[in-house]
């Protein structure tokens, strides 16, 4: 997660922006997220953004909501886990860090949208400033 150069983005550990991320359905996976931006961010997965005042607001289908995960958290370099979590989006913070550790049913395989539906006052919201990628579960 990321604002460099002008532009909001999701993007590898190498730095390729905009994915696509491929994981693995069956198998347990870990998902991290890093907030290396300078401004707060969220990531939500799912299907069908849903638009208020045409803007966009949430998933219709959300898929953190669908598998039960455990989340890790890394304030002041000590750990948080929540375990057995079911979640539809989580924020980070500047420099802060999350994993997820999930197991995504075969049922859900396909494609879906990661994206930071950030609005900020007298800007374009982060979404549509490019803070989306896709995600494909195969």
């Amino acid at each position: 997660m990321n604002e460099a150069t002008g532009e909001m983005f999701f993007a590898t550990p190498a730095g390729q922006k905009g994915g696509p991320f491929a994981l693995p359905a069956g198998k347990t996976v870990g998902i991290h997220f890093v907030n290396k931006g300078k401004k707060l961010h969220e990531f939500v997965i799912g299907q069908k953004m849903k638009l208020v005042a045409g803007k966009p607001d949430s998933f219709e289908v959300n898929l953190l909501e669908k598998v039960v995960s455990d989340v890790f958290v890394y304030p002041s370099g000590s750990k948080i886990e929540v375990a057995g979590a079911a979640f539809g989006e989580a924020e980070v913070g500047p420099g802060a860090e999350i994993w997820i550790r999930t197991t995504f049913p075969a049922a859900l395989k396909g494609e879906w949208d990661i994206a930071c539906i950030i609005q900020e006052p007298n800007e374009k919201g982060h979404y549509e400033q490019g803070m989306k990628a896709k995600l494909i579960i195969n």
